[in-house]
């Protein structure tokens, strides 16, 4: 993937638009991922072995492309992206920048206190 679309994808999973692979617990992993991307459930033995060899570590599907059902409280896509291994250690990068900057602009003070700005019907 290329740079502006890597940012954007950390925008969106911070954004909470995007549900992948990362937010399955790994106890719930390896028996539920097949149902919440189901397109893995259909790939043969030769795709198994091409998404190993490009080192596509996530899965992923923006939530407007749910399905209508869930599975034990996971969504269900009938589509799905893939991460590489390299793309994901970027885009977790930008995404914990990313959470770092609403943190921080979240814990900001206001420069000009509520009570000091006049009132909408007080003349000043």
């Amino acid at each position: 993937m290329d740079k502006k679309a890597l940012k954007q994808l950390a925008i969106d999973i911070t954004d909470e638009k995007v549900f992948g692979t990362w937010n399955i617990t790994a106890r719930n992993s390896s028996n539920l991922l097949g149902m919440i991307f189901m397109p893995l459930l259909f790939i043969d033995e030769e795709t198994k072995e091409q998404i190993k060899k490009l080192e596509f570590i996530h899965f992923y599907e923006y939530m407007d492309k749910a399905g209508p059902r869930a599975i034990n409280g996971y969504p269900m896509f009938t589509s799905m992206k893939c991460l590489t291994r390299e793309d994901s250690a970027v885009v977790f990068r930008m995404c914990k920048k990313l959470q770092e900057q609403k943190d921080k602009f979240l814990e900001e003070k206001d420069p000009v206190r509520p009570e000091e700005q006049p009132m909408l019907w007080e003349e000043e």
